[in-house]
């Protein structure tokens, strides 16, 4: 068990920022909880990162 992994809620992690900031903490491990407005790039970003 990690102790140092944390459950995330990020908000606007379609694009920009947001996706690079999803990004970089999936490659850390931890478990992120994401929403945005454009469901359908949210939903590749998930598929990338699953």
């Amino acid at each position: 068990m990690n102790f140092n992994q944390k459950v995330i809620l990020l908000t606007g992690a379609s694009s920009g920022i947001g996706e690079g900031i999803a990004r970089h903490l999936a490659e850390q491990g931890h478990k992120l909880v994401l929403g945005a407005r454009r469901t359908d790039r949210l939903a590749s970003l998930c598929d990338e990162l699953h």
